[in-house]
């Protein structure tokens, strides 16, 4: 079971079979963007030969087989690199919310702060650089990176303090657009980050499999390894120059020039996204008997605007496609909430439900969210609700788990928030 409470907490006027059908739509949709499947299907041997996203080589020819992974799916997408490569994989670690199941034959970093760098943070990106270093032209470098690896690998330049670069990140975040600046900035300045992991690796072939967060696979986690394009810099330096505090010369040093040469042996692939969870949404609503209506695979609005336009998209839809008696149409949208991969929170959540509450105009519509990530642990509950039009809209029980609330069990995946608006007659 995904949810511990898989119709949320009672919605007082509101049908049960209308919860049932969304709590299994959206059970789906975790499913279909499931972080340890998404590796399996990546990664596979067959007859001699090691396949890995778009890499193929014959086993013999390999030495050392080595691995990262970090982010919110950290866990989970190490374990299934395990269970296909088993004592072929030979070194590497893990870095996330949470480790893998026991028995791991590696070693774990616990990590939490999926935005910004933090202690833990730096020594992870550390261990990075140094095992990438250390391998040979036989070698083969797999890193595994999730939304919320953008803050777990972070790492100041030499010469800025931990203390100041936190402060410039956390400045740059609230400024406009400062969701997508966030992995520019760190892929410009971050030790681990902007290719310079691949760099580490110059000797070895690297081979990265990327979870996705809805606005393509090139900003997720910094882009360990892949270069900071020249518009992405001016982008950020714009940003920059519109702040009134001045940048210390170590992070303004790195916007003079090209960067260096990119090792040739080096390719990402994306291999799980918001798209698989809306697919798969789609199919369960259609398994189901229900219209799919597919609104878009990411809204980058912050919460309440996220809200309005799903409310709104309801009031157009609704005329153009009454349902029939026994029927539902659930409208889908993929939503990162205005925050930077991985860092959407429960207040964000309740935002979210708080004004689709308020505009929702619709008798017999439910509407819900939920991210895709799930719960961190029990401090954290919960991880997505369902609100009704006739349906009082409690935020301190919602925050607490209560009223509409839907828990998650964490692991699976996370590609941002999906949001279901489901209407029936």
């Amino acid at each position: 079971m995904l949810f511990r409470n898989p119709e949320g907490t009672l919605l007082a006027g509101s049908e049960p079979e209308a919860r049932r059908a969304v709590s299994s739509i959206l059970q789906e949709a975790v499913k279909g963007a499931d972080a340890y499947l998404a590796v399996r299907r990546a990664v596979r041997r067959e007859e001699g030969v090691l396949r890995v996203g778009n890499l193929f080589v014959p086993e013999e020819r390999l030495g050392e087989v080595a691995f990262i992974s970090v982010g919110n799916c950290a866990a989970p997408m190490a374990q299934a690199l395990h269970d296909v490569l088993g004592e072929q994989l030979t070194q590497g670690f893990v870095a996330g919310p949470m480790p893998p199941p026991p028995p791991w034959p590696f070693l774990y970093y616990p990590v939490v702060d999926p935005v910004l760098p933090s202690p833990e943070s730096v020594a992870v990106a550390d261990h990075a650089l140094e095992l990438a270093s250390s391998l040979g032209e036989r070698d083969l470098f797999i890193p595994l990176l999730s939304p919320g690896a953008l803050g777990m690998l972070g790492s100041p330049p030499p010469a800025v303090s931990l203390e100041e670069y936190r402060e410039v990140l956390q400045d740059l975040g609230k400024g406009p657009g400062g969701a997508t600046l966030l992995p520019v900035a760190a892929a410009l300045w971050g030790r681990a980050q902007g290719g310079r992991l691949a760099r580490a690796a110059e000797k070895a072939r690297v081979e990265a499999l990327l979870i996705e967060y809805g606005e393509g696979g090139t900003p997720v986690a910094g882009m360990p390894t892949l270069p900071l394009g020249r518009p992405s810099r001016e982008r950020l330096l714009q940003a920059l120059q519109a702040r009134p505090h001045r940048l210390p010369r170590a992070l303004t040093d790195p916007f003079q020039g090209d960067p260096p040469p990119f090792p040739g042996r080096v390719r990402s692939v994306v291999v799980g996204g918001p798209t698989d969870a809306l697919e798969a949404a789609g199919e369960a609503a259609s398994d189901h008997r229900h219209r799919p209506r597919l609104l878009g695979v990411h809204d980058p609005s912050p919460p309440r605007e996220a809200a309005r336009s799903l409310t709104a998209a309801v009031e157009d839809f609704s005329p153009r496609l009454p349902p029939k008696a026994g029927e539902g149409i659930a409208l889908f949208q993929g939503l990162s909430l205005g925050r930077p991969e991985g860092g959407i929170t429960r207040e964000d959540l309740a935002d979210f439900l708080e004004e689709a509450h308020r505009t929702l105009l619709r008798r017999k519509t439910l509407v819900a969210v939920l991210l895709t990530s799930g719960s961190l642990g029990e401090r954290t509950r919960p991880s997505g609700g369902i609100v009704g039009a006739q349906t009082p809209f409690d935020r301190r029980s919602f925050l607490q788990g209560g009223t509409g609330a839907l828990d998650l069990r964490p692991g699976f995946s996370d590609v941002g928030a999906v949001a279901l608006a489901y209407l029936t007659r």
